[in-house]
């Protein structure tokens, strides 16, 4: 198969006839070639659709020249350039490879606007080799789809468009048109699982098999199609357990599955609530202390920066809790927004109607505070105070959300428990409260 700049670009125009592109731009051999595809021969004004962005993860003693290189390359191909500085923060349990990775994408998924597209230069033998990693890694068929030629990515479009060409064809273009590219010497590593496959394993396949990438990114593609299929019966399940209002999932309509399908669920779930995904291990942990533990237990998974619960017959599914002071005491004016930190919520408090006003209420202090013990509330339209304990029993509050939600002290008294409940003595007022917490990954 050869490589046209005339075919590759008619391709992009048919595919997004509108749009504005980012090209992920390393520098090296495949990007180039993804970099001089996308502009030969291209008029001015259409050059201005491409934006080109470069990830300086600082990690090598040349990356500010290999920075310097993409920037003057760009310059000659009449494309603007756009370097990013963003060393990798390695985190538990992740390779410092896998983290840098992950920034990128989110590197260009901050630069992506609505509807862009943003093209990577992954080609057939990346493919091969990604599917190969994920069978070694006991991947199911979600794993060995390999990567899709497109996917969403934040408000815009991540596109692989040399995903059907191989490393050999790219590098015949590149050569005929003289490019210039950086050799980025970490990529002949092969204490890198990846560059151990690519310079030890697969050439030794390929003198057996010579055309074992398009076998393998053949079978990929049949493993995504059973995938989309199974995704639509596994969304089907989902639905029958999911508790919207709480996103929750209910544990005696879970139970009604067998533990294939109990896995299936609980992975959907996890996927789509934006967390990484746990060891098979771990997940076989979840069912059997979740699901399968006697109803008087309150088991607590973690994994990562995630934590499943139950509660009252249901999963909870959350970023871990972190150590919080609920001996602290926020001063607060109550006009303005508050942002509690350790908690990643804000807090929101008015007057509801045209007659009130925040000049009304008894004190002209504010502050907020958490439960420590013996707090209490008088109820609307009921007889005396109650306790904390009975009002969060009675609203169904998860037993680790309690100490957590935020208590709005008007001078000494309490007036309102988070978005919860105003208490009655501030009814009048007009008094209206609204806690918003994040739920980041």
């Amino acid at each position: 198969m050869i490589l046209s700049a005339y075919r590759f670009n008619s391709d992009l125009n048919r595919l997004f006839p509108r749009a504005e592109f980012v090209i992920a731009y390393s520098g090296g051999l495949d990007s180039t070639a993804l970099l001089h595809l996308c502009v030969h021969g291209a008029e001015v004004e259409r050059k201005k659709r491409f934006l080109a962005v470069h990830v300086n993860h600082g990690l090598h003693p040349q990356s500010g020249e290999w920075a310097r290189h993409c920037v003057t390359a760009c310059a000659e191909f009449g494309v603007d350039c756009r370097v990013l500085a963003l060393p990798p923060v390695a985190k538990p349990g992740r390779s410092l490879e896998e983290t840098a990775r992950t920034a990128r994408y989110r590197a260009l998924l901050e630069v992506t606007m609505a509807g862009a597209v943003v093209l990577t230069a992954h080609h057939r033998d990346d493919q091969a080799e990604t599917i190969l990693l994920q069978l070694l890694r006991g991947s199911g068929l979600k794993g060995l789809s390999g990567m899709p030629v497109s996917v969403a990515l934040g408000p815009g479009i991540l596109h692989r468009p040399l995903l059907r060409f191989s490393r050999r064809c790219i590098q015949s273009y590149a050569d005929s048109y003289g490019l210039h590219w950086i050799d980025d010497p970490s990529n002949e590593d092969t204490a890198h699982a990846r560059n151990y496959l690519r310079h030890e394993i697969v050439p030794r396949m390929k003198q057996r098999w010579p055309g074992m990438d398009k076998t393998i990114a053949r079978s990929g593609n049949r493993c995504a199609e059973a995938q989309e299929i199974l995704n639509f019966q596994v969304e089907y399940w989902f639905d029958s357990v999911f508790v919207p209002e709480r996103q929750t999932i209910l544990i005696a309509k879970l139970s009604e599955f067998d533990d294939a399908r109990q896995r299936l669920i609980l992975r959907h779930w996890i996927q789509i609530s934006g967390f990484r995904m746990p060891s098979d291990v771990k997940l076989q942990e979840i069912i059997r202390e979740t699901i399968e533990a006697a109803p008087d237990r309150s088991p607590r998974i973690q994994w990562g920066n995630a934590e499943i619960r139950r509660y009252r017959g249901e999963l909870y599914l959350f970023t871990a809790l972190g150590r919080f002071d609920r001996k602290q005491v926020i001063p607060w004016s109550i006009r303005n927004p508050l942002s509690i930190p350790g908690l990643g919520g804000v807090l929101e408090c008015r007057i509801a109607g045209t007659s009130g006003h925040y000049s009304q209420l008894p004190g002209i202090t504010a502050s907020v505070r958490f439960r420590t013990g013996g707090e209490g509330c008088r109820l609307p339209g009921r007889d005396g105070t109650h306790a904390l304990k009975k009002i969060f029993q009675e609203l169904a509050v998860p037993p680790w959300e309690r100490t957590r939600i935020p208590l709005i002290y008007i001078g000494e008294e309490l007036a309102a428990i988070g978005g919860l409940v105003v208490c009655e003595p501030f009814q009048k007022y007009g008094l209206e409260c609204h806690w918003s917490r994040q739920n980041t990954t």
